[in-house]
């Protein structure tokens, strides 16, 4: 019994540690929770930038979610501000229609450039978001 809970307890330490550190990697990071109603997580003339909605009961199927921003930072000289927004802001979630996890949101002022949710391949979520980028942050 002992052995079963030192087994578990290692394996969700290794797995929060390892998201941490990739949520450290990403460039111009924030992790937020909204704190007012008028406020949905960012400034609509602050740009373009990329939200995900995570929930700690999935973080494993976040993965690939992680992997593809990275991919796309390391092709591409300018990406979108990221924002991290756990499942528990009801507010943030309720405001941009969040039902699934993962989402992830690519929003340039107020419109939606991009939704993606639940799990997905790795390539599909680089080459959405390669393909949205370029355009728009180069234009």
């Amino acid at each position: 019994m002992l052995f079963h809970f030192t087994q578990t307890f290692r394996s969700s330490l290794t797995k929060v540690t390892v998201m941490v550190a990739v949520v450290f990697f990403l460039s111009g990071c924030s992790f937020f929770t909204s704190s007012s109603a008028s406020a949905p997580l960012h400034d609509e003339e602050d740009g373009m930038v990329t939200i995900l909605f995570s929930d700690r009961n999935s973080m494993e199927e976040e993965t690939n979610y992680y992997n593809a921003l990275l991919d796309v930072q390391n092709q591409n000289s300018e990406v979108p501000s990221f924002i991290l927004c756990e499942s528990s802001d009801k507010e943030a979630v309720d405001y941009y229609g969040v039902n699934e996890y993962p989402t992830m949101l690519v929003l340039d002022g107020d419109q939606e450039k991009l939704r993606v949710e639940g799990v997905q391949k790795r390539e599909l979520i680089y080459h959405k978001l390669s393909a949205l980028i370029p355009t728009s942050m180069n234009s």
